[in-house]
């Protein structure tokens, strides 16, 4: 009897340990990764591949060595989802820079095998662009200060390029630049990081006399604006594609994406009207509708005036001056410049012109009258050319053109010798010498 016990105790113990002896902990060995350069976007193939004489109960993956992704069936990927399907693993939601990743597989039986590997990951984000300008209008020449604002996420060197509409450029971030000749100019300012570019654009208005009411009519060519804004990604663009439009074309909400704007944040346009007297005016404006949704919003001096001017007519030209079934009455607060204003609210729709009255009854026909010229407007009080009672610059600029000379009314430094445009003594001297006067 002892001597058969002793020869069963170890042969037990034996057979006890014989699974712990011969079973391997898993391995893994992480494929699918890039030879060279970073991860980016939504990128598929990283898995590990797992070897074990057990059953596998999952398999974790760690980034930087904090649990990120658990898997519990094959194949064992980051981007899989708990049933297994590979998926894109979306990398843009990380931040870019450098990651340890470990792939750790555990079989039934506790045990569990490794890999691990140094990963890059960068996406690219877009710079950022705006730009801005001290002044956006005035006479010629018009010196401007252009400010360049741009940011990037990557903290990536970034290059500069502005576009000034009159054939100039720069690669400053914040140039000066000077418009030596009348005309509305569209400045564009661009951003690169050498993989994207972003940019913005801003109008500038230089040395355009406004057009001229009269006491009845002021009519202007929708195209013919003297500042415009983008908004949402969109603008008013130039076209020429739906026939029946007065002068050289008419401005379209582009692009006609189906965008409605229940608020502020569309595009705009302005027109600047010199009115020789405040009263209430009737605005008519002639567009083209499309099928759908088709409105837009009048603006005075900034603010909004009517929230929708829509055309119920589709696919022709139509004069339309109501808004909400009320008429477009405009009260001009004073004499002198007031602006008038579109803003988008229903993109597709194209406006070829605008029209303001004094004549309640007046519906127009066809394309409508002869638009109104633009000029400075010359004052019944010798040399009161801003109707103000105060003497400027303009003023010398008024007098002197009386006086028979050939003046370009856009310059308002000839007569303004300390540069501060206020009338002293010497502006004064200076203006009578250039008369021809001693």
């Amino acid at each position: 009897m002892w001597n058969h016990c002793v020869r069963q105790t170890p042969l037990l113990a034996i057979f006890l340990l014989l699974p712990s002896l011969s079973l391997a902990v898993p391995t893994v060995e992480l494929t699918g990764l890039p030879a060279s350069g970073p991860i980016s976007g939504l990128y598929t193939g990283i898995v590990a591949i797992v070897t074990s004489d057990l059953p596998i109960g999952r398999v974790e993956f760690y980034l930087n060595y904090r649990l990120y992704h658990t898997e519990i069936y094959p194949p064992y990927s980051i981007s899989s989802d708990r049933n297994g399907e590979l998926l894109p693993w979306d990398t843009t939601k990380l931040l870019n820079g450098s990651y340890w990743l470990e792939a750790v597989a555990w079989d039934t039986h506790g045990s569990a095998g490794w890999d691990g590997v140094g990963i890059t990951i960068f996406n690219n984000h877009p710079p950022v662009a705006s730009c801005s300008a001290n002044v956006n209008f005035g006479n010629v020449p018009l010196t401007v200060q252009f400010t360049g604002h741009a940011s990037d996420l990557d903290w990536q060197p970034l290059a500069f390029l502005w576009r000034f509409g009159d054939g100039a450029t720069s690669d400053e971030q914040n140039p000066l630049h000077t418009y030596s000749a009348a005309g509305v100019y569209t400045v564009e300012f661009s951003v690169n990081d050498t993989m994207a570019t972003a940019s913005d654009r801003i109008s500038i208005r230089a040395g355009i006399l406004p057009i001229l009411a009269t006491d009845q009519l002021a009519v202007a060519e929708a195209e013919n604006y003297d500042l415009w804004f983008m908004g949402g990604g969109q603008e008013w663009a130039f076209a020429k594609a739906k026939p029946g439009y007065a002068a050289s074309g008419y401005i379209i909400h582009s692009p006609d994406a189906g965008t409605a704007y229940s608020g502020a944040g569309g595009p705009g346009t302005e027109y600047w009207i010199d009115f020789p007297r405040g009263g209430v005016y009737y605005l008519w404006l002639r567009g083209y509708g499309i099928t759908g949704g088709t409105s837009c919003r009048v603006m005075l001096n900034g603010a909004a005036a009517f929230d929708t001017v829509a055309w119920q007519l589709l696919g022709a030209w139509q004069w339309v001056g109501t808004a909400q079934f009320q008429r477009m009455a405009i009260n001009i607060p004073g004499a002198g410049v007031n602006v008038i204003g579109l803003a988008g609210r229903e993109d597709g729709i194209a406006i070829d012109r605008l029209l303001l009255t004094t004549d309640p009854q007046y519906s127009p026909s066809g394309t409508g009258p002869p638009a109104s010229p633009r000029a400075a407007r010359q004052s019944s009080l010798p040399g009161d050319a801003n109707f103000s009672g105060v003497v400027n610059i303009l003023d010398l600029i008024f007098i002197r053109n009386r006086m028979g000379k050939d003046v370009n009314l856009s310059d308002n430094r000839w007569a303004d010798v300390n540069g501060d445009n206020t009338v002293n003594i010497l502006d004064l001297v200076f203006t009578r010498n250039n008369m021809g006067r001693r």
